[in-house]
């Protein structure tokens, strides 16, 4: 076979409930779960692979959603650091909860509205965000976040 000669392209996909990452990495793979070996055209490849399930676009948003309800105290009307000043929106409950990746504690009325304002704070939108991630605990010698074994990544992304 022929080695096609040229480096290899990470991939990072952002999806709705999910985000994947994939890339070629010579570093050793702590976690099994994360690790494909491949032959292809004659080369071997070592590929890290990781899905986080509930860190995808919508489901971050629904997340930080819940979070804002919590701190806030409130399951009717929120203010939303990361909107924009002056926004406002109504939504159903049940389309906050209706999923997996949000436990709710206490019974609500899925057809009760949550009025939500926006007020374009940056600062606590940034922190607000980084509370639905965990950088406290890792059992390998280095993770991405929530505990997930991740090497250096190295190379060029598509």
């Amino acid at each position: 076979w022929l080695s096609p000669g040229k480096d290899t392209a990470g991939a990072l996909d952002l999806g709705g409930a999910s985000t994947q990452i994939t890339f070629e990495t010579a570093q050793t793979v702590e976690n099994k779960d994360n690790l494909m070996k491949l032959q292809l055209y004659g080369r071997d490849y070592q590929i890290y692979t990781q899905s986080f399930l509930c860190f995808g676009r919508q489901q971050v948003l629904l997340r930080l959603l819940a979070l804002l309800m919590t701190t806030q105290g409130s399951d009717r009307s929120i203010v939303h650091p990361c909107y924009p000043a002056d926004y406002s929106d109504s939504i159903k409950l049940s389309s906050v909860f209706n999923t997996p990746c949000i436990k709710r504690q206490t019974p609500l009325k899925p057809d009760d509205d949550l009025q939500i304002k926006g007020t374009g704070n940056y600062n606590q939108c940034l922190g607000n965000i980084s509370r639905l991630f965990s950088f406290d605990s890792c059992s390998y010698s280095r993770c991405s976040f929530d505990g997930v074994f991740q090497p250096n990544i190295t190379g060029n992304f598509m």
